[in-house]
């Protein structure tokens, strides 16, 4: 089976992940106490490709995966007695079919991460250039804007800001913080994809 990523828990460091398969993904928890696999579980409802993995930099048993066609599953493990008797607690996402823009394929979500300032909101982006907002509890999608005319590769937050990075070379920094749960405040530094353009041009031209 070929490995496609392998991730650890960020908080303590107790468990890890790894990716399996990329046409039908095996999603294994590992123990770093004796490194025994734990549980692996497999979506037997559909068979997307898992893009993306993050953990809740707040709670150490929670993380989130970004698949193909529109699909985001969130999970939690819940421990028994001792963290070698866990179970998989999964509830699945989809995104609304009106963010694929009325294409005939369906969306990528190709990168994903938990905002620092609260334990239960996860960022997602698409290959179509949305960010979507997700309250993890409920599967429920309470915010949503495009935020680039290309794919959306890289997503990264702290506290209320987020920088999405595109395929095409843009970083955009948003702020968050007063944007509630029905609309958004967005403060795009258009100046740091042009500083990057410029510096990779210099380097260029040393060459």
């Amino acid at each position: 089976m070929k490995i496609i990523y392998v991730s650890f828990s960020i908080r303590d460091d107790r468990f890890f992940i790894t990716i399996g398969n990329f046409r039908k993904p095996i999603l294994t928890i590992w123990s770093t106490n004796n490194y025994f696999q734990l549980l692996n579980w497999q979506n037997e409802l559909s068979s997307s490709h898992i893009n993306c993995l993050a953990w809740n930099p707040l709670r150490s048993n929670e993380f989130s995966i970004g698949s193909s066609h529109n699909f985001l599953h969130f999970f939690t493990i819940n421990e028994q007695t001792d963290n070698s008797n866990i179970r998989l607690q999964v509830i699945q996402g989809e995104l609304t079919v009106l963010l694929n823009e009325h294409k005939k394929s369906s969306s990528d979500i190709t990168t994903c991460a938990y905002l620092t300032s609260t334990s239960n909101l996860v960022l997602c982006a698409t290959n179509y250039g949305y960010v979507t907002c997700w309250n993890s509890r409920l599967a429920l999608c309470v915010l949503h804007w495009k935020a680039d005319i290309n794919e959306i590769t890289y997503l990264s937050t702290i506290d209320h800001k987020l920088i999405t990075g595109s395929s095409i070379g843009y970083l955009k920094l948003w702020n968050l913080e007063d944007s509630g749960i029905n609309s958004i405040e967005s403060f795009v530094l258009v100046f740091v994809f042009f500083k990057i353009r410029k510096n990779l041009d210099f380097l260029e031209n040393q060459v």
